[in-house]
């Protein structure tokens, strides 16, 4: 549709994932950046995906969601600086016999742009 009112939205385009396919994640396993963009219903699971981007600006990190990223993730407004890190897999405390993914999540304290002033 070529309409001057509306302006088509693509999924991100990032430089890489986190965590990559098809590599097994070690514990202490971590990624950061400064969150810019929450991109919602993604690929066919459907998922959540963070894009952080590193302190220069010049490589954007795809970060995907699941169930304990969204609920952490989901609380950090675009522009903060993020820190994700990757704790091993817990038995489900809901569903005997499965398993999660668990992470820590840390917002940086500062506002956007301070780190040009450090």
């Amino acid at each position: 549709m070529d309409d001057p009112k509306w302006e088509k939205i693509e999924s991100a385009k990032c430089d890489v994932y986190f965590p990559v396919k098809d590599v097994v994640l070690k514990v202490g396993d971590s990624v950061e950046g400064r969150l810019v963009d929450i991109q919602n219903g993604i690929g066919q699971n459907n998922a959540n995906l963070y894009i952080l981007e590193d302190a220069a600006g010049l490589i954007t990190t795809g970060v995907w969601g699941g169930t304990v990223l969204n609920g952490k993730l989901g609380k950090i407004a675009k522009g903060k600086m993020v820190k994700v890190v990757y704790l091993g897999e817990r038995p489900s405390p809901k569903r005997p016999g499965k398993h999660y993914k668990d992470w820590e999540v840390y917002v940086g304290v500062d506002a956007p742009g301070d780190e040009a002033n450090a």
